[in-house]
Parts: structure tokens; C-alpha cells; sequence
């Protein structure tokens, strides 16, 4: 899967009480889905293997982020994105 349809993107708007989305071992996953930033009860974000993922979701992350978790992405974008977001999420861990 290199990235969520519309119908995939628009079903995630239903699942409200979300509060943690991992992607894992994802190898040609190019984007996150986008409406993350509307899951206000999301508290962990775990991006893991996911090596072609190049950015962060356009329109952000929620509020109620807690946690980023970006490991093994490899992607130059990605990471200066996530270094862009300290201290405005308590938890960070990157490891590209």
C-alpha cells in the first residue's frame, strides 16, 4: 500500500475515541492519512519502518499528542519535520 484511499482516510474520522495509531513495517507506505489532527483523544503516534514516508500529514498533528514515535523511516524531510515539532509534543523519540 503506498497510501490510504479517501474512503480509508474518511473511515478513520469514525473511529473518535482513537488514542494511538501505529504504523509498522510499512515499506512502500509513502504518506500518513490525512485528518490526524482531528482525532482528539490521539495521544501516541508510532511510525515504524515505514522507510518512504516522507512527511508528517499536512494538516498536522492533534493537540492532544503525547508521544511521536518516527523510527527506522529514513527519510531527510520526515525527520527535520519531527525535530521541528520539540516542544510542542512532550515525547519525541527519533531514530532514522
Amino acid at each position: 500500500m503506498e497510501r490510504f484511499t479517501k474512503e480509508q482516510e474518511y473511515a478513520l474520522h469514525f473511529l473518535v475515541s482513537l488514542q494511538q495509531i501505529l504504523f509498522l513495517n510499512l515499506s512502500k507506505l509513502q504518506s500518513l492519512p490525512e485528518g490526524l489532527q482531528k482525532h482528539t483523544n490521539l495521544k501516541q503516534l508510532v511510525v515504524v519502518s515505514c522507510p518512504v514516508v516522507r512527511s508528517l500529514p499536512e494538516d498536522g498533528l492533534p493537540k492532544s499528542l503525547q508521544e511521536l514515535n518516527v523510527c527506522h523511516c529514513g527519510n531527510a524531510e520526515l525527520k527535520q519535520q519531527c525535530e521541528g515539532l520539540v516542544g510542542t509534543i512532550p515525547k519525541i523519540i527519533l531514530e532514522l
